[in-house]
């Protein structure tokens, strides 16, 4: 009979026993351990048992899944544009570097920068190791400097960066 259960490893922990006192022979409990990665990748960790029996252990493995979207190139700067016209696009690449596809992606632009929908690939999921392609059009409002960003936002990853956008 299970006197204490321990885990250890990154990223696993205790949740609960159904195990009492006494175990019949030939009856069984149940140790529910749950795994939280902090990280993408394979953790390792241990589950240990002691009994009145002795100590056992078992091994616990988990794989950390995480979209990881990086953007390519890091800024985009127009040159100058008369107001109230736009100036040729620009492409910028995003790319899923992680383990598992990005889900509900949406792409957002501050300021004058707006996506080119004709010249976009990006959809709602892009998968583990794949890119995709959207074009910013920079349209003034006025005469001035105008600074921006593209970002991206998903419910599955982390987005390691934004793209500066810059015109006048």
């Amino acid at each position: 009979v299970p006197s204490a259960a321990n885990v250890s490893g990154g990223g696993f922990g205790l949740i609960g026993s159904n195990c009492t006192s006494t175990l019949a022979p030939g009856a069984s409990c149940s140790i529910t351990v749950q795994f939280s990665p902090a990280a993408m990748g394979a953790s390792g960790g241990t589950l240990s048992v002691t009994t009145s029996a002795g100590a056992m252990s078992t091994t616990l493995t988990g794989l950390g899944l995480q979209a990881r979207l990086q953007f390519s190139p890091a800024s985009l700067t127009w040159p100058l544009v008369q107001a109230g016209h736009s100036q040729g696009s620009e492409t910028v690449t995003l790319t899923n570097s992680g383990n598992t596809p990005a889900q509900n992606m949406a792409l957002a632009f501050t300021s004058v920068f707006a996506v080119v929908q004709q010249y976009n690939t990006c959809t709602a999921t892009l998968p583990a190791q794949s890119s995709c392609t959207f074009s910013v059009a920079f349209t003034p409002t006025t005469a001035s400097s105008y600074h921006g960003t593209a970002s991206v936002s998903t419910s599955t990853g982390v987005a390691l960066n934004a793209v500066d956008l810059s015109g006048s």
